[in-house]
């Protein structure tokens, strides 16, 4: 006797995941479209060009979590980075609400929870990801402008 496994055919894959969400997030909020087009990384990022910096969002199925941080662009050092946002730290920790921590690449990390497995909760979870996103990038933008 042949014992039968069920597949469920809407499985999808973690990066197939990850672009639907991102795919949704543009949706809802289209001004998303200029920054990133939706991949199946689990990040996406919106470069400040002038700044030589990034607003990286992101979201983690296995850690039911989205998130924004600030990094840097390609290839640039973590060290480098935290150098350069050290002369504007009061101001940021006061814009963001956190600190900038050494010894990471993930600075000014903030991060919430959800379900993210409940695509229910993905048009609470992309109005979180794009009100943080822009209150990291103004902030920036604002409290650094005289780099540019």
């Amino acid at each position: 006797m042949t014992k039968s496994i069920i597949v469920d055919p809407i499985e999808e894959t973690q990066g197939e995941r990850c672009k639907s969400f991102w795919e949704h997030l543009i949706a809802r909020h289209p001004l998303e479209a200029n920054y990133s087009k939706p991949t199946k990384h689990a990040y996406r990022w919106r470069e400040i060009p002038e700044l030589r910096l990034v607003v990286a969002q992101y979201v983690s199925f296995a850690k039911n979590q989205v998130g924004v941080f600030i990094r840097g662009e390609r290839s640039v050092a973590p060290a480098a980075v935290h150098s350069r946002l050290t002369a504007f730290a009061d101001g940021l920790q006061k814009a963001l609400r956190r600190e900038l921590f050494p010894d990471t690449k993930y600075f000014f990390h903030k991060g919430k929870e959800f379900q993210t497995q409940d695509n229910a909760q993905w048009d609470e979870m992309a109005a979180w990801l794009h009100k943080n996103a822009n209150a990291y990038q103004d902030a920036l933008r604002r409290i650094m402008r005289d780099v540019a």
